[in-house]
């Protein structure tokens, strides 16, 4: 993007690469009138988004959301004895995830 003359007519950047680009003239304001369902946008994100593009007059969330892990405590105790089980330790150690390797649970 800020190589300059990318010929891309949309961009989807993060939000906090927005302020970014705005401060390098990489992006362009959004024409409003051709975007008619602002108002059915999520108040909450859009509070969000303030502080990376104040009136949203570069960007518009394109898509947010969570991810959940679910996992057996009683299964990883046995298999990870002692480790804890509120650690990101069980999947970002290479050698705790090597033990959960057959239970599916892999890295991409």
């Amino acid at each position: 993007m800020l190589q300059g003359n990318t010929g891309y007519d949309l961009v989807v950047p993060s939000n906090h690469n927005v302020p970014r680009y705005v401060a390098a003239g990489a992006i362009q304001p959004l024409d409003k009138t051709k975007l008619t369902g602002l108002a059915n946008l999520w108040p909450d994100i859009m509070a969000y988004m303030e502080p990376f593009d104040p009136g949203a007059k570069y960007s518009v969330p394109y898509m947010w959301g969570t991810v959940g892990i679910g996992y057996n405590k009683d299964a990883i105790a046995k298999r990870l004895p002692g480790v804890a089980i509120d650690s990101w330790d069980i999947v970002f150690k290479p050698e705790n995830l090597a033990k959960l390797k057959d239970c599916g649970v892999y890295w991409l």
